[in-house]
Order: structure tokens, then sequence, then C-alpha cells
């Protein structure tokens, strides 16, 4: 199964400040939380593709964050993502800038940042984003923020689809 995500910020303790869906006393608890939840939802079998914004601070020292996650991991840079070339070839099966993910004939176009037009919108085609924590409000049909703010927690293919042509998702 295919799942998606956004915006781990892991390792960061500046967003316990600035972000209500994160009301962790400190920074490891937050880690342990966000790794834990993607390890109950996901499998070794399945694919996460995380559109950006994985982990901040040294990247040295928070490589063993992203090292526990257990599905194999597609990443989509954010404007946070500076993993050096090595460690985007030991950690993830795939690191682009923008992908389009296709399954039983749909495509679902990724990238870090929301856009307002993507290739085939006007088909029907989702666009998934992050970078925004839920504080951009959407106007576009088939475009959705499915960041960690917004969906604390991997969100699968099929329910990306079943969103297809929905405007206002519940994200809570």
């Amino acid at each position: 199964m295919k799942y998606f995500t956004s915006d781990l910020h892991l390792n960061h303790e500046s967003i316990l400040k600035y972000q209500k869906n994160r009301a962790f006393p400190n920074i490891e608890l937050m880690n342990v939380h966000i790794i834990n939840t993607i390890n109950s939802v996901c499998t070794e079998k399945d694919e996460l593709y995380i559109l950006g914004d994985v982990l901040m601070g040294p990247r040295n020292k928070g490589i063993y964050l992203v090292e526990q996650l257990k599905p194999r991991l597609h990443l989509i840079r954010g404007n946070h993502d500076n993993f050096s070339h090595a460690q985007e070839e030991t950690l993830f099966e795939t690191v682009q800038d923008y992908a389009e993910v296709k399954e039983n004939k749909h495509t679902i176009v990724c990238l870090h940042y929301p856009i307002e037009r993507w290739n085939k919108c006007q088909y029907g085609v989702i666009h998934l984003h992050g970078h925004c924590h839920g504080d951009h409000k959407n106007i576009l049909p088939n475009r959705f923020d499915i960041g960690w703010d917004v969906f604390p927690r991997p969100v699968s293919y099929d329910e990306v689809m079943s969103w297809k042509n929905k405007e206002n998702i519940s994200h809570h």
C-alpha cells in the first residue's frame, strides 16, 4: 500500500511552540510518537511518500530517527531537506523535488508546496502537498495538505482517492 505524509519535523524543538497539534513536553517524546504512529500504520511492505521537511537540525544527529521507520521511504524534498547525497541514497528509495505517483490508472501529484495548477488537474488529478501546516485555506478541488499538523498519521492511497472531487475535507 502507498501512504503519504509531510512535515514530520523530527528533532525540531521550536515546532512544539508553534503547532497546537504537537502538545508534547519535549522533542524526544514527539519523535517517538511520530515514529510509533508511522510504524503502527505502515509495514515493511508499504511505501511512504514523505512530501518534505523530514528532519530538522544537524542531519548526523537525527538520521537514526529516520532509520527507525519501517516502510520503504520516498522523499519529495521540502525547504528543510538538505541531506547529503550519501544519506539520501541510504535512507530513501527515491528522492525527487516533484513526483507523480501512479496506481490503478490514477495519478497523484506530490510536491512539498501547494501550487495552483498541476499536470492534468483539469482531468481530476489530485495534488498532495505539505509546507503549510494547516494554515493555508484550500479553495481548489483535488488539492490537499497532508502534512503532519493536518493529518497526524500517514494517509493511504485509498483514502486520498476517496477525497477526489471533494472540497473542505475534515482533517481532524
